[in-house]
Protein backbone atom coordinates (compact mmCIF):
# COMPACT_ATOMS: atom_id res chain seq x y z
CA UNK A 1 0.00 0.00 0.00
CA UNK A 2 1.48 3.35 -1.07
CA UNK A 3 0.86 6.29 1.25
CA UNK A 4 1.00 9.96 0.28
CA UNK A 5 0.56 13.29 2.07
CA UNK A 6 -2.64 15.27 2.40
CA UNK A 7 -0.87 18.08 0.52
CA UNK A 8 -0.64 15.81 -2.55
CA UNK A 9 -4.24 14.65 -1.97
CA UNK A 10 -5.26 18.33 -1.88
CA UNK A 11 -3.64 18.96 -5.25
CA UNK A 12 -5.40 15.93 -6.75
CA UNK A 13 -8.87 16.76 -5.43
CA UNK A 14 -8.99 20.56 -5.27
CA UNK A 15 -9.97 20.29 -1.58
CA UNK A 16 -7.83 22.20 0.89
CA UNK A 17 -5.27 20.34 3.00
CA UNK A 18 -7.02 21.60 6.16
CA UNK A 19 -10.36 20.19 4.96
CA UNK A 20 -8.77 16.80 4.35
CA UNK A 21 -6.96 16.92 7.71
CA UNK A 22 -10.23 17.71 9.51
CA UNK A 23 -11.90 14.79 7.73
CA UNK A 24 -9.03 12.50 8.77
CA UNK A 25 -9.25 13.66 12.42
CA UNK A 26 -13.01 13.00 12.41
CA UNK A 27 -12.48 9.56 10.88
CA UNK A 28 -14.31 10.30 7.63
CA UNK A 29 -11.13 10.01 5.56
CA UNK A 30 -9.01 6.96 6.33
CA UNK A 31 -5.47 8.05 7.12
CA UNK A 32 -2.50 7.09 9.25
CA UNK A 33 -0.51 9.52 11.36
CA UNK A 34 3.23 9.49 10.82
CA UNK A 35 5.54 11.92 12.65
CA UNK A 36 2.72 14.41 13.23
CA UNK A 37 1.24 14.41 9.74
CA UNK A 38 -1.54 12.44 8.14
CA UNK A 39 -0.97 10.12 5.18
CA UNK A 40 -3.62 8.46 3.05
CA UNK A 41 -3.79 6.08 0.09
CA UNK A 42 -5.40 6.46 -3.31
CA UNK A 43 -8.03 3.83 -2.45
CA UNK A 44 -8.92 5.57 0.84
CA UNK A 45 -9.10 8.94 -0.91
CA UNK A 46 -11.40 7.59 -3.65
CA UNK A 47 -13.60 5.96 -1.00
CA UNK A 48 -13.89 9.29 0.84
CA UNK A 49 -14.67 11.23 -2.36
CA UNK A 50 -17.34 8.71 -3.35
CA UNK A 51 -18.95 8.95 0.10
CA UNK A 52 -19.32 12.74 -0.18
CA UNK A 53 -20.52 12.72 -3.79
CA UNK A 54 -17.37 14.29 -5.18
CA UNK A 55 -16.30 13.41 -8.69
CA UNK A 56 -13.76 10.55 -8.53
CA UNK A 57 -10.22 11.09 -9.72
CA UNK A 58 -9.89 10.54 -13.46
CA UNK A 59 -13.39 11.68 -14.44
CA UNK A 60 -13.04 15.02 -16.18
CA UNK A 61 -15.09 18.09 -15.34
CA UNK A 62 -17.03 19.80 -18.09
CA UNK A 63 -15.15 22.66 -19.73
CA UNK A 64 -15.78 25.99 -17.98
CA UNK A 65 -16.98 27.63 -21.21
CA UNK A 66 -19.68 24.97 -21.58
CA UNK A 67 -20.84 25.49 -17.98
CA UNK A 68 -20.71 29.26 -18.46
CA UNK A 69 -22.75 29.47 -21.68
CA UNK A 70 -25.64 27.46 -20.25
CA UNK A 71 -26.12 30.15 -17.57
CA UNK A 72 -26.95 32.92 -20.08
CA UNK A 73 -30.49 33.95 -20.96
CA UNK A 74 -31.36 36.70 -23.43
CA UNK A 75 -33.64 39.27 -21.73
CA UNK A 76 -34.56 42.57 -23.42
CA UNK A 77 -31.47 42.43 -25.64
CA UNK A 78 -29.07 41.76 -22.74
CA UNK A 79 -27.24 38.50 -22.10
CA UNK A 80 -28.58 38.07 -18.56
CA UNK A 81 -26.51 35.96 -16.14
CA UNK A 82 -28.70 33.34 -14.44
CA UNK A 83 -25.97 31.93 -12.18
CA UNK A 84 -24.78 33.24 -8.82
CA UNK A 85 -24.87 37.00 -8.21
CA UNK A 86 -22.78 38.90 -5.64
CA UNK A 87 -24.13 41.59 -3.33
CA UNK A 88 -23.43 44.48 -5.71
CA UNK A 89 -25.44 42.77 -8.48
CA UNK A 90 -22.61 41.39 -10.64
CA UNK A 91 -22.72 37.74 -11.75
CA UNK A 92 -20.05 35.39 -10.41
CA UNK A 93 -18.63 32.15 -11.80
CA UNK A 94 -16.36 29.44 -10.31
CA UNK A 95 -13.34 28.30 -12.33
CA UNK A 96 -10.16 26.37 -11.57
CA UNK A 97 -7.09 28.53 -10.96
CA UNK A 98 -5.17 26.07 -13.12
CA UNK A 99 -5.93 22.69 -14.63
CA UNK A 100 -6.87 20.42 -11.74
CA UNK A 101 -6.22 23.16 -9.20
CA UNK A 102 -8.49 24.68 -6.56
CA UNK A 103 -11.46 26.76 -7.59
CA UNK A 104 -11.76 30.56 -7.48
CA UNK A 105 -14.70 32.92 -8.01
CA UNK A 106 -14.49 35.44 -10.86
CA UNK A 107 -16.88 38.08 -12.15
CA UNK A 108 -19.03 36.55 -14.90
CA UNK A 109 -18.77 39.53 -17.28
CA UNK A 110 -14.99 39.60 -16.91
CA UNK A 111 -14.73 35.84 -17.60
CA UNK A 112 -16.92 36.30 -20.71
CA UNK A 113 -14.85 39.23 -21.98
CA UNK A 114 -11.48 37.55 -21.44
CA UNK A 115 -12.66 34.19 -22.83
CA UNK A 116 -14.69 35.24 -25.87
CA UNK A 117 -13.47 38.76 -26.74
CA UNK A 118 -9.87 39.13 -25.52
CA UNK A 119 -7.75 40.29 -22.60
CA UNK A 120 -8.65 43.50 -20.78
CA UNK A 121 -5.87 45.99 -21.63
CA UNK A 122 -3.66 47.13 -18.75
CA UNK A 123 -5.02 50.20 -16.98
CA UNK A 124 -8.58 49.62 -18.19
CA UNK A 125 -11.65 48.10 -16.55
CA UNK A 126 -14.91 46.76 -17.93
CA UNK A 127 -17.96 49.04 -18.14
CA UNK A 128 -21.54 47.85 -18.70
CA UNK A 129 -22.71 50.23 -21.41
CA UNK A 130 -26.21 48.78 -21.03
CA UNK A 131 -26.10 49.61 -17.25
CA UNK A 132 -27.25 46.04 -16.46
CA UNK A 133 -24.71 44.55 -14.02
CA UNK A 134 -25.93 40.99 -14.73
CA UNK A 135 -25.25 41.32 -18.47
CA UNK A 136 -22.21 39.30 -19.57
CA UNK A 137 -21.97 40.78 -23.07
CA UNK A 138 -21.98 37.49 -25.05
CA UNK A 139 -24.88 35.34 -26.22
CA UNK A 140 -25.41 31.61 -25.55
CA UNK A 141 -22.97 30.70 -28.37
CA UNK A 142 -20.17 32.94 -27.04
CA UNK A 143 -20.62 35.61 -29.72
CA UNK A 144 -20.26 39.22 -28.51
CA UNK A 145 -23.52 41.19 -28.53
CA UNK A 146 -23.87 43.82 -31.27
CA UNK A 147 -23.85 46.62 -30.38
CA UNK A 148 -21.41 45.85 -27.59
CA UNK A 149 -22.82 45.84 -24.07
CA UNK A 150 -19.43 45.77 -22.31
CA UNK A 151 -16.45 47.95 -23.12
CA UNK A 152 -12.93 48.31 -21.69
CA UNK A 153 -12.53 51.90 -20.44
CA UNK A 154 -10.48 53.90 -17.95
CA UNK A 155 -11.68 54.12 -14.36
CA UNK A 156 -12.65 57.79 -14.70
CA UNK A 157 -14.80 57.05 -17.78
CA UNK A 158 -16.44 54.13 -15.95
CA UNK A 159 -17.26 56.35 -12.96
CA UNK A 160 -18.61 59.16 -15.13
CA UNK A 161 -20.83 56.69 -17.01
CA UNK A 162 -21.94 55.07 -13.74
CA UNK A 163 -25.41 54.77 -12.27
CA UNK A 164 -25.41 58.45 -11.24
CA UNK A 165 -23.02 60.24 -13.63
CA UNK A 166 -24.94 63.52 -13.38
CA UNK A 167 -24.66 63.49 -9.60
CA UNK A 168 -20.94 62.72 -9.76
CA UNK A 169 -20.26 65.55 -12.22
CA UNK A 170 -22.53 67.95 -10.33
CA UNK A 171 -20.94 67.09 -6.96
CA UNK A 172 -17.40 67.55 -8.29
CA UNK A 173 -18.31 70.67 -10.27
CA UNK A 174 -19.95 72.27 -7.23
CA UNK A 175 -16.72 72.17 -5.24
CA UNK A 176 -15.20 75.62 -4.99
CA UNK A 177 -12.30 74.81 -2.66
CA UNK A 178 -9.73 72.02 -2.45
CA UNK A 179 -9.67 69.65 0.57
CA UNK A 180 -7.09 71.97 2.22
CA UNK A 181 -9.34 75.03 1.88
CA UNK A 182 -7.72 76.77 -1.09
CA UNK A 183 -10.11 78.18 -3.71
CA UNK A 184 -10.28 76.56 -7.14
CA UNK A 185 -9.36 79.39 -9.52
CA UNK A 186 -7.22 79.75 -12.64
CA UNK A 187 -4.21 80.97 -10.68
CA UNK A 188 -3.76 77.94 -8.40
CA UNK A 189 -5.60 75.09 -10.16
CA UNK A 190 -4.10 72.69 -12.68
CA UNK A 191 -6.50 70.74 -14.90
CA UNK A 192 -5.00 67.50 -16.25
CA UNK A 193 -5.79 65.85 -19.61
CA UNK A 194 -8.66 63.89 -18.07
CA UNK A 195 -10.28 67.12 -16.83
CA UNK A 196 -9.45 66.60 -13.15
CA UNK A 197 -8.54 69.61 -11.01
CA UNK A 198 -5.35 69.37 -8.97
Amino acid sequence: MKYFSLQLASQQTGLSRNTLKNQAVRGRLKAVKDRGRYLTTDAWLQEYLASRGTRPQGRQARPPTERFLEKIEMVDGCAQWTGAVQGRGYGTFRVARQTGGPMKTVLAHRFAYETFIGPVPDGLELDHICRNRRCVGVDQTGQPLVPAHIEAVTHSVNVMRGATPGKTRARQGAKTHCPRGHPYDERNTYVDRAGRRN
